[in-house]
């Protein structure tokens, strides 16, 4: 039976409490990034399934890097976006004069 992830590919996260973690030096708790592949080792019906890394959750692209997450590091962002271009902060100006 296939583990129940919480996120889906294309979710746009935060991280958090992976200050300790030395592979994740490049990172600040709060930073933002999307969900690119779920990894699920418990499927059992794909034989040629290759487990993932320290049976991670996630990889998730932050600042063009992939990193592989586990869900317990990532809450969904939240933040309310710009209504012209769906990005936050806004980097289009549209309708300021």
């Amino acid at each position: 039976m296939p583990k129940e992830l919480k996120f889906k590919v294309g979710d746009l996260i935060k991280v958090f409490g992976i200050s300790m973690f030395p592979f994740y030096k490049d990172l600040e708790d709060g930073a933002c990034g999307v969900i690119i592949e779920a990894l699920d080792d418990n499927d059992d019906t794909n034989p040629e399934k290759i487990p993932s890394f320290f049976f991670f959750d996630y990889i998730v692209l932050i600042n063009s890097k992939e990193y592989f997450m586990f869900e317990e590091e990532m809450r969904l962002y939240e933040d309310d976006y710009c209504d012209a271009c769906e990005c936050d902060p806004c980097d289009c100006n549209w309708g300021i004069e």
